[in-house]
């Protein structure tokens, strides 16, 4: 099937807790509540509507194999399932990369802060050696 994949259940939790958040919003909370609110609809948005792209990319997948398994299917549309297959399943791919990465958290961990590294010499002579370490990426950065 498909190499890289993200568990359903996830999925579907996401888009659970987006329209969740969507009825809660329209059912008129407090200011503050909805303050709150739209801002995590805010952050959640992107991922739901990757999540949902993904769910019908993997609803589509298994229509064209349900027509292939299917003995009272013509073979015209058994031709058109074969091919629309290949093209689904990199679709598929695509989508679950790309929500991998809208899953990625969005702040950086706190547990480690960044330090400053100057090469030797006194600062004042060797302003532009002055580099942040940014260890998101374990490389040294030009400040």
């Amino acid at each position: 099937m498909v190499g890289v994949s993200i568990p359903r259940g996830r999925v579907e939790a996401l888009i659970q807790r987006f329209d969740a958040l969507s009825a809660e919003m329209a059912a008129g909370p407090d200011p503050d509540a909805y303050v709150k609110l739209s801002r995590d609809y805010a952050e959640l948005e992107p991922v739901a509507m990757k999540s949902r792209e993904y769910m019908a990319a993997l609803k589509e997948l298994q229509d064209l194999e349900d027509i292939l398994e299917d003995p009272d299917m013509d073979s015209e549309m058994r031709e058109l399932a074969q091919m629309d297959i290949k093209p689904t399943e990199e679709k598929i791919e695509d989508l679950a990369a790309e929500l991998q990465i809208l899953l990625l958290p969005r702040t950086l961990p706190t547990t480690r802060a960044p330090f400053w590294k100057c090469a030797p010499g006194p600062v004042v002579t060797r302003p532009h050696c002055l580099q942040v370490i940014c260890f998101a990426c374990t490389s040294a950065m030009p400040r």
